[in-house]
């Protein structure tokens, strides 16, 4: 029985799915470099009821709208008694990946046939660049499931062009409030061109599925921009000019400058496995591939995504992460065609790779118990002096469970070359990172939580005035979070004189800055953090000055 038909029986990608899912939701502390900020305007919500202004550490934050925020904050009041607050916000990302995959898949099957949707959903399991962001609290898997959204409408539009129209509607409104303009550019554009470019689209029925998609869109343009700019005009310039046109020109300073062949060595990996798939299937399809109406919407909107990211100024892998969708749906039309004993050796190579990784992973956990090899420890206190082996039974059955999934995986089938390195790469792919947010977990939260941060709140008194300097947007969000703490920073007062304060606290770049720039008067340290040897925390108290004696 093929991989087909047991997917066709739910159980094995189900399981896949859970597996993929689950590890890295709970159990953890924020982790920089997303996660932090987004606590904190998560937990704004959460406290005040106020979802139109992005609040971060009593500051405005314009960068995105609030669609991802505002649903984390629903999973949080709804599930806080059971979770964390940050854990039950993580639920929003398993949300959000979970219409994606629904609606990858049902693209695929509607453009490409029966069985083809469940192999969209399997290479999206496996690419590499998903599977640490799936777990994180990120608006990029909202980004992304209003991508799934609207793609899976463009693949209603011959059938049923209204309700096409209004998922692509929907998906495009998704993407907008998920991120801002750039989403709804990049569909709008790849709407607009199909008729354009390809006589399969220019129909009256096509014509219907744009209309009903531009009703279905309209609310999500307006109603919160409109909020927004009722509130406050220089909060929605600031939004609409700066964190978008600016911000993608590179003259609005956000966002780590890029060259423009970014992408170019970023994707092979960061899509794969539906990378190779893809190049296998424009250079086998390189003569009809652009008048099959099936690939012509995915495909020009991949084309689209990469031309205008590598164009923009500013640039991360993490940006790549909508350009997933069009890459799964057109890897799921033809991997059946890939040679057979190219197949075969992806399927060796998947399993020598994951092989190694996983046994890897075991042997290391083991080490820290057994101190044989001696070298593993010393590695692991080299990087983090701090770190004490742990063991947790929950992380042990789990990571039991993922491995015996991983075994089950690759067992011996009669399947097709291609199928069985699709399950190998993706249950390989799925216990690795399984393993390392059980076994491996402690480790991770020593080098990237921010729980030291907890000590501060017996430092200083409820109420109190603290004045800062350097801290970053992830700092911001967690000291709020996690002590209710929301200082003045220096760098907002632009030239106005200092309000009195008997707190200071500053952040260095331990390879940038050498001492921090002390406010007038008489300072004295009484607290400090050096995290991860990169960031040096310093909380500085100057006591009161008393006043001057009465004349006689």
């Amino acid at each position: 029985m093929t991989i087909i038909h047991k997917l066709n029986k739910s159980w094995l990608l189900a399981l896949l799915i859970l597996a993929w899912l689950l590890p890295g939701l709970i159990g953890r502390d924020p982790w920089k470099a997303d996660e932090p900020y987004t606590v904190g305007l998560v937990w704004h919500i959460v406290e005040t009821g106020d979802w139109v202004v992005p609040t971060l550490g009593g500051e405005p934050f314009m960068e995105k709208p609030p669609v991802y925020f505002i649903t984390a904050a629903c999973f949080t009041k709804c599930f806080s008694w059971l979770l964390a607050p940050h854990e039950a916000a993580r639920l929003a990302s398993a949300f959000f990946l979970g219409i994606t995959l629904l609606c990858v898949g049902l693209a695929s099957r509607r453009w490409y046939g029966d069985g083809k949707g469940q192999i969209a959903a399997l290479l999206l399991i496996g690419c590499v660049g998903l599977i640490h962001t799936a777990h994180f609290l990120i608006t990029d898997n909202a980004l992304l499931a209003g991508f799934a959204v609207a793609l899976y409408g463009l693949s209603l539009c011959g059938s049923r062009p209204w309700l096409g129209g209004m998922w692509l509607g929907t998906g495009t409104g998704l993407a907008f409030m998920a991120k801002g303009i750039l989403g709804p550019a990049f569909l709008g554009l790849t709407a607009g061109l199909l008729p354009i470019l390809f006589r399969a689209w220019r129909t009256r029925a096509y014509l219907g599925t744009l209309i009903a998609a531009l009703l279905a869109l309209l609310p999500w343009l307006v109603v919160w921009p409109a909020m927004l700019y009722a509130r406050s005009p220089a909060l929605f310039n600031e939004w609409f000019w700066v964190q978008n046109w600016d911000r993608f020109a590179g003259s609005g300073g956000g966002g780590p400058s890029q060259n423009h062949f970014l992408y170019f060595h970023t994707l092979p990996w960061f899509a794969w496995p539906a990378f190779p798939l893809v190049v296998w299937l424009i250079y086998r399809e390189r003569r009809g591939i652009l008048a099959d109406p099936t690939t012509q919407a995915p495909l020009l909107l991949l084309v689209l995504m990469f031309v205008i990211f590598s164009a923009s100024t500013t640039g991360r892998s993490l940006y790549a992460v909508p350009m997933l969708a069009p890459f799964c749906l057109l890897a799921a039309r033809l991997p059946e065609t890939l040679p057979e004993r190219l197949a075969k050796g992806l399927t060796i190579f998947s399993l020598g790779f994951f092989g190694l990784a996983i046994a890897g992973a075991w042997l290391g956990w083991l080490a820290q118990f057994t101190g044989v090899p001696a070298m593993v420890l010393q590695l692991m206190h080299k990087s983090q002096p701090n770190f004490t082996p742990e063991f947790h039974w929950q992380h042990l059955l789990g990571a039991l469970l993922l491995t015996g999934f991983w075994l089950v995986c690759i067992l011996p089938r009669e399947e097709a070359p291609w199928q069985k390195w699709l399950l190998s790469w993706a249950g390989g792919l799925v216990c690795f990172y399984g393993l390392i947010m059980t076994l491996w977990l402690p480790y991770a939260e020593v080098h990237a939580s921010y729980r030291p941060f907890l000590q501060l709140r017996d430092k200083i008194p409820p109420g109190q005035l603290v004045l800062s300097q350097g801290l970053g947007e992830p700092q911001r969000g967690l000291l709020h979070y996690y002590i209710n703490l929301k200082t003045r920073r220096i760098e907002t007062l632009k030239g106005q004189p200092l309000p009195e304060a008997a707190w200071f606290l500053c952040q260095l770049e331990t390879k940038r800055d050498t001492k921090p720039k002390l406010p007038p008067g008489d300072w004295t340290v009484v607290w400090q953090l050096n995290h991860r040897g990169k960031e040096q925390f310093l909380l500085f108290h100057q006591a009161p000055t008393s006043p001057p004696p009465r004349a006689p």
